[in-house]
């Protein structure tokens, strides 16, 4: 009974945005300062932060440059925001292919980004766009209609208008599509039979189609997070990837375990082969799933036939790219025989499991 007139009490109290934000602070700091910071995260922080958002669902998040987000907690990336260690944090969720996608964000040509979700990487993206150019856009396309509304609402907090929601999956044909699962979890399939329960019936377009029908001249990015849809994705823009460079845009994709089989080595696998035929290079991303303050670290690559995918299950992102100079340009580091799979803390060996940088400069807000 008390437990519930407590939670009554949080859920009311956190309908006020002002005192939320104030509460959520305090959280922060006492974590901070906690004998055991994970154990008071788990325990108590994130207890009183979800009972807080109860009623009022979502709440405002600005990072340290200014840009803003609605956040929930329907997922583990909305969850680690709201958890971040940082009172301004500079990012949403993995921290080093933020910064790659900013980087890439810089050359030349309008960006498309399958599986959006809430526009957490398209709004950084968006700002580096409409600094160097007053024509070129981001193009958004996400399938489920519940992260799609709040994609939207996240692009107009910004107040961007070189951002073009489409609630669509991009794919291999043009057709429907199935969309199922859990925000930031949820997976397309062609619509050949009957809609599943639970499942969406979308709109499925292929990149190449679309830059065609939309008189996009060059396309310069393509980020893909679909859980597993990105061979469609890829296939589905072989036009536009067939380009020189260049032309040809640079890849920025998940892969994941579930999905892809791996047994012979990432180079082996059709997707991969797929881009090596192409002609573009591959490399494997070291990145936390977190939010975690990398600032001042260098971005990890690992080249795709020395990328260690030892433990459970798991994903990580790829870079690919048919820029010879890129490592150069954009400061990346080649670093062989370690695993893309980051972890803050509770990991046995920091060589395969930790920023190799990390082994001389322990990072700000960091677990020791």
């Amino acid at each position: 009974m008390a437990q519930e007139v407590l939670a009554k009490a949080l859920a009311s109290a956190g309908r006020d945005e002002r005192f939320r934000t104030e509460t959520f602070e305090a959280l922060r700091r006492a974590e901070l300062n906690a004998d055991n910071p994970t154990q008071f995260r788990n325990e108590i922080r994130w207890p009183i932060i979800s009972a807080m958002l109860a009623e009022a669902r979502y709440h405002r998040v600005v990072l340290s440059d200014g840009l803003q987000y609605e956040i929930g907690f329907d997922s583990r990336i909305e969850r680690a925001l709201l958890l971040s260690r940082e009172a301004a944090p500079n990012h949403v969720w993995e921290p080093q292919t933020t910064k790659l996608l900013v980087m890439l964000a810089s050359v030349p040509g309008d960006i498309l980004v399958g599986g959006a979700y809430i526009g957490d990487q398209i709004v950084p993206m968006a700002k580096v766009v409409e600094s160097r150019s007053t024509t070129a856009k981001v193009h958004g396309f996400e399938p489920m209609g519940y992260s799609f509304g709040r994609f939207v609402r996240n692009i107009q907090l910004n107040n961007f208008r070189n951002v073009v929601t489409n609630q669509a999956g991009l794919w291999d044909r043009p057709g429907e599509l199935h969309i199922a699962g859990e925000p930031a979890l949820s997976e397309t399939s062609d619509a050949t039979g009957p809609t599943p329960a639970g499942a969406e019936v979308v709109p499925g377009i292929t990149a190449d189609d679309y830059v065609r029908d939309h008189g996009i001249q060059r396309v310069g990015l393509i980020m893909l997070d679909t859980e597993g849809g990105e061979e469609k994705a890829l296939r589905g823009a072989s036009g536009i990837l067939s380009r020189p460079f260049p032309e040809a845009p640079n890849i920025v994709f998940e892969i994941h375990r579930n999905f892809v089989d791996w047994t012979n080595g990432l180079q082996n696998t059709p997707l991969i082969e797929y881009l090596t035929g192409l002609g573009y290079t591959t490399y494997a991303v070291r990145d936390f799933h977190d939010n975690i303050d990398t600032t001042g670290l260098p971005i990890e690559l690992i080249p795709i036939d020395s990328v260690y995918l030892g433990g459970p299950p798991h994903g990580f992102n790829m870079f690919a790219t048919k820029d010879p100079t890129a490592l150069q340009r954009f400061g990346l580091e080649l670093v062989p025989e370690v695993s893309p799979k980051l972890f803050a803390e509770k990991e046995k060996d920091p060589k395969i499991h930790s920023p190799t940088a990390w082994l001389k400069y322990p990072p700000h807000g960091a677990a020791r």
